[in-house]
Formats: C-alpha cells, sequence, structure tokens
C-alpha cells in the first residue's frame, strides 16, 4: 500500500476537518506543560544533582510526551496520522547528526557574546550580574545525564513542539507556525538571557521538520546537539566552549563553518523512497561513517 506523506503546508479543507488538530487544544495543554515544567524546575531548585537529573527525565515524559500524545490519540478524536514521520535516507541521518553537534559551537558562541553584552549593559548602571556555572561535572552524573539529556528529552520535547504544536499551528502558515514553536520551545527552556538562543534552536528545528517532512529530522538533530554538550562538559574541551578566548572563539567559528557545510548538504539531500521499509536506510559507507562517530564519542 503506497504511504502518503504528510505536507505541512498545504491547510486541510472541509473534508479534512477532523483531521484538524485544534489550536484550542493545543494552546490549553501548552499552558499545562509550561506549569507542569516551571513546577518541575522549582522543585529542582531545592533537590541535590542526582535527584535534579532524574527529576527532568520524568517533568520531560510527564509534560511533554503525555501532553503530545493527549493531542494527537485523545483529546483531538485520535488523530496519530497527522504526526509527520516521513522516512528519512542514511545521507539524511548523517549530515543531520553532524549538524546538530556543530550547532553547539554557534550556539554556544552566540549565548556569551549576548552573556558579555548583558553585563556590560548591567554594569553600566552598576548592576552585578553572577556569571557562576550552574551544570555539575560530577563524573557519576555523566550516564544519567547522557540518557536524560541525549534520549528521552528530545523525543519527548519533539514530539510535543514539532510533531504535535507545530501541525495544530499551521493553520495560520508553515512560517508563523515555526516561530510560534520555536517561542514556545524557548519559553519551555525558562526566560533568561539564552531566550534568543533557544528560540534561534527551535527554528532551525523546526527547519529541519519543514525540509524532510519528518519529526525523525529534529530529533536527531536535537539529540546530537543534547550529546555533544553532555559529552564536552565531561572533557577538557569543554574550556574552548566557554568564554570568549580567542582559541575558543576561532575554534567554534570554524564549526559555525563546518555547520554551514553540512547543513547545505542536508538541505540537499534527498529523502528515502517509499518503497524501503527502513525508516533510516544507511549505505555502508554510511554505515563506517555512523561507526566512525560513535567511536569519536566514546573515545571522548
Amino acid at each position: 500500500m503506497k504511504r502518503r506523506s504528510l505536507n505541512l503546508n498545504q491547510p486541510l479543507g472541509r473534508k479534512g476537518a477532523r483531521r484538524r488538530v485544534r489550536t484550542r487544544t493545543a494552546l490549553l495543554l501548552c499552558a499545562a506543560s509550561m506549569a507542569g515544567t516551571l513546577l518541575a524546575g522549582l522543585l529542582g531548585l531545592f533537590a541535590p544533582p542526582g535527584v535534579r537529573v532524574w527529576l527532568s527525565g520524568l517533568a520531560s515524559l510527564l509534560f511533554f510526551a503525555v501532553p503530545a500524545y493527549l493531542g494527537l490519540c485523545d483529546m483531538d478524536g485520535g488523530q496519530p496520522s497527522v504526526l509527520p514521520l516521513r522516512r528519512l535516507s542514511g545521507a539524511q541521518a548523517l549530515w543531520l547528526a553532524a549538524s546538530g553537534a556543530l550547532l553547539v559551537c554557534l550556539a554556544t558562541l552566540l549565548s556569551d557574546v549576548m552573556a558579555a553584552l548583558i553585563m556590560r549593559f548591567a554594569a553600566a548602571f552598576g548592576a552585578q550580574v553572577s556569571t557562576a556555572a550552574s551544570g555539575s561535572g560530577a563524573v557519576s552524573l555523566f550516564l544519567p545525564m547522557l540518557l536524560v539529556s541525549g534520549v528521552i528529552a528530545p523525543v519527548c520535547e519533539e514530539a510535543f513542539f514539532r510533531g504535535y504544536l507545530q501541525r495544530a499551528f499551521s493553520r495560520y502558515g508553515a512560517s508563523r507556525a515555526a516561530v510560534m514553536t520555536a517561542l514556545l520551545f524557548a519559553a519551555a527552556h525558562g526566560l533568561h538571557a539564552g531566550f534568543a538562543v533557544y528560540a534561534l534552536l527551535g527554528l532551525a528545528l523546526s527547519a529541519c521538520v519543514m525540509r524532510t517532512g519528518s519529526v525523525l529530522a529534529s530529533v536527531i538533530v536535537h539529540m546530537a546537539y543534547n550529546v555533544t554538550i553532555v559529552v564536552l562538559s565531561a572533557t577538557p574541551l569543554s574550556m574552548l566552549f566557554t568564554g570568549l578566548a580567542p582559541a575558543g572563539c576561532l575554534a567554534r567559528l570554524l564549526g559555525c563553518a563546518g555547520l554551514c557545510y553540512t547543513a547545505k548538504r542536508v538541505w540537499l539531500a534527498r529523502g528515502a523512497r517509499e518503497g524501503n521499509r527502513e525508516a533510516l536506510a544507511l549505505t555502508r559507507r554510511e554505515m563506517a561513517l555512523a561507526i566512525a562517530a560513535l567511536a569519536l564519542v566514546l573515545l571522548a
């Protein structure tokens, strides 16, 4: 049976009115998700680092995965078919993973530049801004953080934001839906100096879904980004990705150049044929590259 692909840019007609995700329901679930995320963040302030990691994973399941399930499979009459799940080719998957890893260079550079500007602006008015790091570098937390940040959070967040909300807002146009989803994605990560950076990341993830027609694309990019952050935080290389030292800035600028190349390859890569049963069909060369990349991560 030939599988019909989902076009996010086409609004549904009268015959497909029942297949449309209602915006009112999406906003209600989004409000509940934001409230739950805020509550989990407040509880995390009083929890030890180990408990905080698992609390974050539980919050992702309860406040992102559950609302996505309710919106797609229950509250709007059961419409899981609107979830964009077009097949990805092996080339797309690899270039998406590479883009997610290199996206760390752009995100951390922008974050440090914005933090420096805020500090200078605050100093001009005699205010003081704390720059203490909030992360924990304990080795015992590496595997829990890798599981929660690298697997649980990306899958749950992408199912909710790109899989459900972006489809719910598509009635206002694909571009507006991407912007609205990106802003809500940034708000879910906190209203702080890095809000603009998270909004930019949200736009990049939305663009991946719009280009490929699959939420798997944003999941891959999100996973690669989070795994890179966790791995770097446990190695001395993290010094190159914090602050505005010349060596760190140069390394991240080179990474941004690489990001431009991988993003171009993602844009030009063709998707998998409809006849293929595999969701991600890898050639031998692509499989070798994937194994080499995994070996580098394990070595780090």
